[in-house]
């Protein structure tokens, strides 16, 4: 199989999660957060990923991760968890993850950690 033939199907593979990347990194250019591991849904509508954005109505915590999804035209961002800093301080959060699965029908994500307790 020639590499034009197959050029046009490695692109779709290869040009969504980039697009993201670059959309969702020009904050990071400027230190602000980090956005990980995304995985697209099977049906190709919305974005699960592993960001330390604030969450709504709190201050923004570069060490605190969370689960996100976003729709593919960029609207729609919501958290999937709430990890924050407790009252002393420390991160309620993960010392270590797994990017993201979903599931084949796209109702479901798998999402692992690994936690310092």
């Amino acid at each position: 199989m020639s590499l034009k033939r197959i050029l046009p199907f490695l692109l779709l593979l290869i040009l969504p999660p980039l697009v993201f990347f670059l959309i969702r990194s020009s904050p990071n250019l400027l230190g602000t957060h980090r956005d990980l591991g995304p995985a697209w849904s099977p049906d190709g509508q919305s974005i699960a990923f592993v960001s330390n954005l604030p969450l709504p109505g709190e201050s923004y915590d570069r060490e605190t991760m969370n689960l996100w999804r976003i729709n593919a035209d960029g609207s729609g961002l919501r958290p999937l968890t709430h990890k924050k800093k407790d009252s002393s301080g420390d991160v309620e959060g993960w010392m270590s993850w797994n990017p993201p699965v979903w599931s084949p029908d796209g109702k479901r994500l798998l999402f692992t950690t690994f936690t310092n307790a």
